[in-house]
């Protein structure tokens, strides 16, 4: 189960949030680590309607820390994103946003 930044965030008009009924919403993993990660990011383009944000799972009996951006109402979108933010975040990739309920 993914915990995000407990502070509240506005998101842009239009935008995906994964409260949403509907498809599913997608986000970029800029970051992942057996260590708390800090919320400030450094190197990221502009993105507008995007926020960045923390989660944090357990897998393989590991507690795994991450640093996303999104919400992203499409794949390809996530997808043309990504192109963007892989100077700075080499290892980013896409995948759908966890449990929407």
């Amino acid at each position: 189960m993914y915990r995000k930044d407990p502070r509240p965030r506005a998101a842009a008009p239009g935008a995906a949030t994964p409260g949403d009924d509907g498809p599913p919403v997608w986000l970029i993993t800029l970051v992942s680590s057996l260590a708390p990660l800090p919320l400030a990011v450094t190197g990221l383009p502009d993105l507008p309607g995007a926020m960045v944000f923390r989660s944090r799972r357990v897998e393989d009996g590991r507690e795994r820390f991450r640093l996303h951006v999104g919400y992203f109402a499409t794949e390809a979108l996530a997808k043309s994103t990504l192109e963007r933010v892989r100077d700075a975040y080499p290892t980013a990739f896409v995948e759908p946003a966890p449990d929407r309920g």
